[in-house]
């Protein structure tokens, strides 16, 4: 069997008066013998409200990648905006990736990008924050797994959040 290695990233910035960042983010391997399968969801989302006559910047973003894996099954949901100096932006990737012992061809992935439809972030915020989580594991011989997490909030200008998960069975 090959080796099957997965990398998870998740960053949000929000600029303005009051601000909120946070990145969520969850990364699992396990080897079944005859099939290794990694899965992963990171969700990350920042909201800003600009000061008066001011204006607010939000930004949000995901990613992952991987080696080893035979089959790849990766969803994104986005949605972004803003109102009355406020914005925000959210966005979610899960994905499952596949390594089969037996196989021999290409990698297959199959991509499918939506819209967030009911998710909104308009709230009252009081100051800046910014918030990290994260849940990382490798189950079987001969692995590993790196967490790299920054959170920064900065009075009455920004937050930063920012989550790196990589995870490796060799």
């Amino acid at each position: 069997m090959g080796k099957l290695a997965a990398s998870l990233f998740g960053n949000s910035v929000a600029l303005g008066i009051d601000s909120e960042t946070a990145v969520n983010a969850s990364l699992k391997l396990v080897d079944h013998g005859h099939v290794t399968v990694a899965k992963g969801v990171v969700k990350a989302s920042a909201i800003a409200e600009a000061p008066i006559d001011g204006t607010a910047f939000a930004d949000a973003e995901t990613s992952a990648t991987f080696s080893g894996a035979d089959i790849v099954l990766i969803t994104t949901k986005e949605k972004s905006g803003g109102e009355d100096g406020n914005a925000y932006d959210i966005s979610v990737l899960k994905f499952k990736a596949i390594d089969f012992e037996y196989w021999n061809g290409e990698t297959i992935v199959i991509q499918v990008d939506k819209s967030l439809k009911h998710e909104h972030l308009h709230r009252d915020i009081d100051g800046n924050v910014a918030t990290v989580d994260w849940d990382a594991r490798a189950l079987a011989e001969n692995t590993f797994v790196g967490v790299d997490a920054f959170a920064l909030a900065v009075e009455d200008q920004l937050s930063i959040s920012t989550v790196l998960i990589s995870a490796a069975i060799g």
